[in-house]
């Protein structure tokens, strides 16, 4: 019977790692953003395209500078998360462990019950690197391929940002600011992405982020959460996503448990002869 029920678990495990790091490398497709008319309206003050303006130009420079000035400072970071994973079929309750060294390298370990891994993934500035450690197998590509997936210019870049709830780099790209009551949104957009972001007005932290890629209909909206004082900066310890793919709809959540940042991390993943490549 328990035999039975660790079979079960890896299977599981291994289908929902792999839906799990297929959201971490679409991650940046998130849900419908408010159209431009819906901003207009009612207690939204737009503030015109900065190229219009010198005005909007120095509004819209000085909250980028602002939001940057915010931002987490690392060189290296680790989370250990708690995530549950809902696609409207299965549920089931996973461990994270992320591990970045800032501009360098993403490793992603996921967990079942039983403490059981499924898998690892590894992606650097010129690769990425999958290991489903419960069937053996592997693969392996240039960084570029996540182009293919990731509707982005910086695949890397993205993934890093969205990870620890940074804006991703549009680019090029309209985009305008709306002023609410005490929040900033601002909307980037180019012939592919959009992207919205509203933030706090004094405190300059991420409430929600949401793109859509609007050649594919897929989107994706991440709410951020029990914003913490983390080595001098504000970070959210608790991240509400939902991802829609044509029919197909997921929901995670993610409480990061336990982190440490800027100690010396170690980074493993070996492939031996056992492993077959896809």
């Amino acid at each position: 019977m328990f035999q039975n029920e660790i079979i079960e678990c890896k299977s599981l495990l291994t289908k929902h790692f792999l839906y799990f790091i297929l959201f971490v490398l679409f991650i940046s497709i998130l849900p419908s953003c408010k159209s431009k008319k819906s901003l207009e309206n009612g207690k939204y003050k737009k503030v015109e395209n900065a190229s219009n303006t010198s005005v909007s130009d120095t509004f819209f420079n000085y909250t980028i500078a602002s939001i940057r000035s915010k931002q987490l400072q690392f060189r290296s970071l680790s989370m250990r998360c708690k995530v549950f994973y809902d696609d409207g079929k299965m549920q089931q309750d996973f461990t994270a462990n992320i591990r970045i060294k800032k501009d360098s390298i993403i490793w992603l370990s996921l967990t079942g019950i039983f403490g059981i891994e499924g898998a690892r993934l590894v992606v650097t500035r010129d690769s990425v690197l999958l290991l489903n450690k419960l069937t053996r197998e592997y693969l392996a590509r240039p960084v570029s391929y996540l182009s293919q997936i990731i509707p982005l210019s910086s695949g890397y870049d993205a993934l890093q940002n969205l990870l620890i709830g940074q804006l991703v780099n549009v680019e090029p790209a309209e985009h305008r600011i709306y002023e609410a009551d005490s929040l900033l949104i601002l909307n980037f957009q180019n012939t592919n992405l959009r992207q919205t972001a509203t933030l706090h007005r004094q405190k300059y932290t991420t409430l929600d982020l949401l793109l859509a890629d609007q050649l594919i209909k897929q989107d994706l909206k991440i709410t951020f959460g029990d914003y913490r004082d983390l080595s001098g900066s504000s970070f959210s310890f608790l991240r509400f996503i939902e991802v829609n793919r044509g029919l197909q709809k997921m929901k995670i959540n993610m409480e990061v448990q336990r982190y440490t940042i800027d100690e010396p991390l170690t980074f493993p993943l070996e492939v031996n002869d056992s492993y077959k490549r896809i």
